[in-house]
């Protein structure tokens, strides 16, 4: 038990501090200007899956999501968005 709060405790101050790093990081890139040269990429709509309402989300719509042909390894993930990266250890 004691073992578990110690993880969760290490685990609410990891988080806290990449908050706060995130932060820091969000407003030097606002004030230096770079935010604004992030591309934005284009949403495919058909793989998104939105209900606004608790019983439209049901059985049928959870099938016709999971028939969706969705590959990951596709996707090409932007390094840029690495810049000064911080790690949970």
């Amino acid at each position: 038990m004691i073992n578990n709060i110690q993880k969760f405790l290490e685990y609410s101050s990891e988080s806290s501090n990449l908050k706060d790093y995130s932060i820091i990081i969000s407003k030097r890139r606002i004030n230096n200007g770079s935010i604004f040269k992030i591309k934005p990429k284009k949403q495919k709509k058909s793989l998104l899956i939105r209900y606004t309402k608790k019983v439209d989300l049901n059985t049928k719509a959870i099938e016709e999501y999971n028939k969706k042909k969705i590959n990951i390894k596709k996707i090409k993930f932007n390094e840029n968005f690495l810049k000064e990266p911080y790690y949970l250890s």
